[in-house]
C-alpha cells in the first residue's frame, strides 16, 4: 500500500485513540450519519425461523461481535425483534443452545489476535480495506469469516470509525491524498470558492476521477470543505 498520507491522515494515525474519533467525525459529515440497519431475514415458506435462517443469523451475531452469547442476543433482539430469533425459538429447533452453537461453527469464540492492542487501528483498517479489498459489510463479514486471525471483529471497526461508510469515506480520502490535497489547496487560494474544471486541469487534478472516487460531486465538496475545517481546527 502506498505510504503516502495526507496531513490530515498523518495526523489521524498519530492521534490518541479520543482525538481520532473527534477528527473522524470532523471529517463525515454528521447530519448524514444514521444507524445502517439490516436487512431483515425472509422466514421460511410456514413463517417461522427455520434452522438454515437461525445459523446464518448467528453467524453474523459472531462475526460483529467475537462472542455468541444468550444474554447478548436477548439485547439484540430487543433492539431489533425482527431480525433476530428468540433463544427459546432456538433452543426449540436445535434442542439446546449449545447444539446451536455448534452448527454455527462448533465454538463459541472464533480465533483472533489482537493486532489492535499493537498497532494503530485507523492504520491497521486502512490497509485492510487497499489490501483486503473489504469495499462493502459483505466482504468485511466474508473476510472475517475466512480469516478470522488476522481481520478484527466488525465491532472493532464501528470502534474506531462509527459506521461502515465512514470507514469507506477516510479510505476513499486516503486512496487520492495527492489530488485531494491539491485541490483543497486550490479552493484556499480561491478563497474557498468551488475551482472551475478548467482551473482544476491547470493544477494537474483530475476532477472527474475525484468525483467518481467519492461517488459524486456533492461528496466531493462536502468532503474537501469539512478536512479544510479540520486543518484549521487541529
Amino acid at each position: 500500500m502506498d505510504q503516502i498520507r495526507t496531513a490530515l491522515i498523518s495526523r489521524l494515525l498519530a492521534a490518541s485513540p479520543n482525538k481520532q474519533k473527534d477528527i473522524i467525525d470532523r471529517i463525515v459529515n454528521k447530519s448524514s450519519k444514521r444507524k445502517l440497519g439490516v436487512k431483515r431475514l425472509d422466514y421460511d415458506k410456514n413463517g417461522k425461523w427455520s434452522k438454515e435462517l437461525i445459523v446464518d443469523t448467528l453467524r453474523r451475531v459472531l462475526l460483529e461481535h467475537e462472542k455468541l452469547s444468550i444474554p447478548l442476543l436477548r439485547k439484540l433482539r430487543r433492539e431489533d425483534p425482527k431480525n433476530y430469533p428468540a433463544p427459546t425459538t432456538i433452543v426449540n429447533r436445535f434442542g439446546s443452545w449449545e447444539e446451536a452453537k455448534k452448527e454455527v461453527s462448533g465454538r463459541a469464540r472464533p480465533l483472533y489476535l489482537n493486532i489492535l492492542g499493537k498497532i494503530q487501528g485507523v492504520e491497521y483498517f486502512l490497509r485492510l480495506y487497499h489490501q483486503g479489498k473489504v469495499s462493502t459489510r459483505a466482504l468485511y463479514f466474508e473476510a472475517r469469516r475466512k480469516y478470522p486471525e488476522a481481520v478484527p471483529p466488525y465491532q472493532k471497526l464501528l470502534d474506531v470509525f462509527g459506521t461502515f461508510t465512514n470507514f469507506k469515506r477516510i479510505a476513499k480520502v486516503d486512496s487520492s491524498v495527492e489530488q485531494i490535497n491539491s485541490l483543497i489547496r486550490l479552493v484556499d487560494d480561491l478563497g474557498g470558492l468551488w475551482p472551475k474544471r478548467s482551473q482544476c486541469k491547470s493544477r494537474g487534478i483530475d476532477i472527474v476521477f475525484l468525483d467518481k472516487k467519492m461517488g459524486s460531486r456533492k461528496e466531493l465538496r462536502d468532503t474537501v470543505y469539512e478536512l479544510r475545517s479540520v486543518f484549521k481546527n487541529t
